[in-house]
């Protein structure tokens, strides 16, 4: 009864304001995510390509069933606001994200530098949730490493409802068997190729966070306090 609860209430929250396609309903999301994000010799992001391969990566904690859908939409919620962003500024619309990003700061504005921030906090924690399928952790540490991912990324940055919300929905997370194999069923690969796949798909993720990491560290001092 509690989980049909929380099915409602996400149905008719704020959840539903955003168009959340995150149904797993196409082979290869892997690999269409690491399409759109930087490849490891480029150290600019390119803002199309980029979020939607953040909106693909949404997608993709699909297959963990209920237990990601908030961090599913604090990815979808912040790629909105700097696709919107983007719309509203006309002279910036093909512009490296990073650069964008300097000029608001210089601009004394910092929703779109927000923004970006959370996102790369997403990207932290989904690199962390990664490593457990990738890695030959025991079946029953998943949830908890997961958990763990939490509160070291998204945690600290969250007010209380979100990090109840997120530890309630955890405990419908699927197993880490169960995951896998939902993956190598939409992307028609074996277990081994899958999760070559994972971990050549950390290694674009940690790219692309590196970049950021870069730009956020030469101009905000302190910025994990400002944040927070």
């Amino acid at each position: 009864m509690f989980h049909k609860f929380l099915v409602h209430y996400i149905s008719v929250s704020k959840f539903s304001k955003i168009k959340m396609d995150l149904v797993i309903c196409n082979s290869g999301i892997i690999r269409r995510i690491k399409f759109n994000l930087p490849k490891l010799e480029e150290m600019t992001i390119r803002p199309k390509l980029f979020l939607e391969g953040c909106k693909n990566l949404a997608t993709f904690l699909g297959y963990f069933g209920m237990a990601l859908r908030s961090i599913q939409y604090n990815i979808l919620a912040n790629t909105e606001l700097i696709s919107k962003w983007y719309k509203e500024n006309d002279d910036y619309t093909n512009e490296d994200l990073t650069m964008a990003l300097a000029k608001e700061f210089q601009r004394n504005e910092i929703h779109m530098n927000q923004a970006s921030y959370y996102l790369m906090k997403c990207l932290v924690f989904c690199v962390e949730v990664m490593h457990c399928l990738v890695e030959d952790c025991e079946e029953e540490s998943l949830m908890q490493s997961i958990e763990e991912a939490y509160d070291k990324t998204l945690g600290p940055y969250q007010n209380k409802l979100p990090n109840w919300l997120f530890r309630i929905l955890l405990k419908t997370c699927h197993s880490k068997s169960e995951v896998i194999d939902r993956i190598m069923f939409e992307d028609g690969a074996s277990e081994e190729d899958t999760k070559r796949d994972l971990s050549s798909l950390l290694q674009v993720l940690a790219h692309s966070i590196c970049i950021l990491k870069n730009h956020f560290q030469t101009r905000w001092h302190g910025i994990d306090h400002y944040f927070s």
